[in-house]
């Protein structure tokens, strides 16, 4: 499905402009229509620019989709670069509990918690989605057991139950917009310190 691109740091500035463009327009037509019901018409529309541009660098909507997945991913990698900068792993907990408010910010917004309902929907019927989606879960929770120096049954266990708290606040933000207003930040830092305490 994907092909292999240049790394941004390779890419052009103006390059990299224009494919945030298109991922900025095709997240709103995912959100607003749907993956299906998007065409790569209406994404170039969004976008300001021709279909024939936005193919020089997506293939597909399937490549934009990993696109956005990449980014999410990206996102979460640059905390956990912080976190490798602390001196112990106990430092690197502290840190990480430090990014919770950040962290919960991210998943209870309605628009990125729609949009991830749209890619795992997605994900369910296209077994090349579902290869990208599972793919960058796999690397996030590899950066994060080699983080804490520790891959045991115990914090693979605390890694998903800690992503299940997280990602969970995408689908109460969906069901109950004023979610955040009854969230204590205090606890849920409480919660993944007792999850992450050896």
């Amino acid at each position: 499905m994907t092909e292999t691109k240049p790394s941004p740091a390779s890419e052009s500035s103006i390059a990299q402009r224009r494919k945030a463009q298109v991922l900025e327009a095709a997240a709103e037509c995912f959100r607003r229509r749907g993956f299906h019901r998007s065409s790569m018409a209406q994404i170039s529309a969004a976008a300001g620019m021709s279909s024939g541009h936005i193919y020089h660098y997506f293939k597909s909507k399937e490549d934009i989709i990993a696109a956005i997945v990449e980014r999410e991913r990206s996102e979460i990698e640059l905390i956990i670069d912080r976190m490798r900068q602390a001196p112990t792993p106990a430092d690197s907990i502290a840190l990480f509990l430090d990014h919770i408010p950040e962290g919960v910010a991210l998943h209870k917004n309605a628009s990125r918690a729609s949009l991830t309902m749209e890619i795992l929907a997605e994900a369910s019927r296209n077994p090349e989605i579902a290869r990208v989606v599972q793919q960058n879960d796999q690397t996030i929770h590899q950066s994060m057991t080699e983080l804490f120096q520790d891959d045991s049954p115990k914090t693979r266990s605390r890694l998903e139950i800690m992503s299940a708290l997280m990602e969970g606040l995408s689908v109460r933000a969906l069901r109950n917009p004023e979610c955040d207003k009854d969230i204590d930040l205090d606890m849920l830092r409480d919660t993944f310190f007792h999850l992450l305490k050896y």
